[in-house]
């Protein structure tokens, strides 16, 4: 491959470009880690003077450990890229912090190698994230609290049902110890499965940002998530199919937000086939390679040629105006990216198919190959 070489005319002029560049650069030895070279857009950001970070390493101006650091450069080292990419916070002098995204690579610097790191203060994107966040959490709530008052309307009608069973046999004055306690069991049973649908929503509703990574079975997550959106598919005719291992299939994974994703996906497919004459929408899990692939496909008449590039962008939908926030699908993206994984239309598929791919936890993954 051909390299340029530059002139000390053009070396100056490409570090007058760093140092007035809107994004930070940072440039530090590869053997110390001391810092090298910082643009003046860094240090003013940070607050350091040239003597102060001269004589510091990246993790001084990262919340992380040193280890985590050489992790990252490991990752680096190994990786088939020239380049990483990953998000992490930079701590200014004051105490301050913010958020960034970091470019890292090798470089060469006075003859020396070296590591160059392009930051970019994401703050504006976050903001937005979180109002995006926020946005589609209260559209989903809307959407699970009309789930809900489905889920709990039934057993509702049952527990009345039952109310008169146990007047009519308390009214006919000759009612049996076994009537009246057949009638209340039933009675305790309902209620327990609306306590059950109550408490998934409770779960499901909350932030699971900060949750910490636990080793879970797919079939809980599955089973929380139709606590929620069950009734709803079977009060509109909708055939839901379930097709999981018989023995759990674990993941390792924040549980509420795998089970907002999933939730979000069985919503879609529904909205999608319940006009049908015959609905259906299937949910499979199956581990695959060093993968568990999760999908959700329905018998709709797939998604259109024209919206395939742009279906997971933010705020884009193909729902009719007040139906969707447009905000789901790439929300549930950016969970599953956080999850080491990647959400995909299947587009092969003859109807519509979304693919969840998490990485299987790699001592399951060992026992399964």
């Amino acid at each position: 491959m051909k390299k340029f070489k530059l002139n000390d005319c053009e070396k100056l002029s490409l570090a007058e470009a760093m140092n007035v560049s809107l994004n930070e650069v940072y440039i530090f030895d590869a053997q110390t880690f001391l810092f090298k070279y910082l643009s003046n857009g860094a240090l003013k950001n940070l607050g350091y003077n040239i003597e102060e970070i001269t004589q510091m390493h990246p993790w001084n101006i990262k919340p992380i450990s040193k280890k985590e650091f050489l992790y990252k450069i490991q990752e680096l080292s190994h990786s088939g890229n020239k380049k990483i990419i990953f998000e992490t916070t930079h701590t200014r002098k004051d105490g301050s912090f913010y958020p960034t995204e970091v470019h890292l690579q090798p470089c060469m610097f006075g003859n020396q190698s070296s590591y160059i790191a392009v930051i970019m203060d994401i703050t504006k994107q976050k903001a937005l994230y979180e109002g995006m966040m926020l946005s589609s959490k209260l559209a989903s709530l809307g959407e699970m609290a009309g789930g809900v008052a489905h889920e709990v309307n039934n057993p509702l009608a049952i527990i009345q049902g039952y109310m008169m069973k146990m007047r009519t046999l308390i009214d006919s004055k000759h009612p049996t110890h076994l009537d009246l306690l057949s009638v209340v069991q039933k009675t305790e049973k309902t209620v327990e499965r609306i306590a059950k649908i109550i408490l998934g929503m409770k779960k499901l509703s909350r932030d699971g940002s900060s949750d910490p990574f636990e080793l879970i079975s797919i079939q809980d997550i599955v089973s929380d998530s139709l606590s929620i959106c069950s009734e709803k598919f079977k009060n509109s005719g909708v055939h839901l199919k379930i097709d999981l291992p018989k023995d759990d299939l674990y993941i390792n994974c924040r549980k509420t937000e795998l089970s907002q994703v999933l939730i979000n996906l069985l919503s879609n497919a529904y909205d999608a086939v319940k006009n049908l004459d015959q609905p259906q929408v299937q949910i499979t899990a199956k581990p695959e390679n060093d993968f568990v692939k999760i999908s959700v496909t329905d018998n709709g008449p797939g998604v259109e040629e024209e919206h395939r590039e742009k279906i997971l962008n933010p705020f884009y939908t193909t729902k009719k105006s007040g139906e969707g926030t447009g905000l789901g699908l790439s929300i549930s993206k950016n969970f599953i990216k956080q999850h080491g994984g990647e959400l995909f239309f299947d587009f092969n598929c003859k109807n519509t198919e979304v693919v969840i791919k998490l990485p299987q936890p790699k001592e399951i993954s060992q026992k399964v190959s």
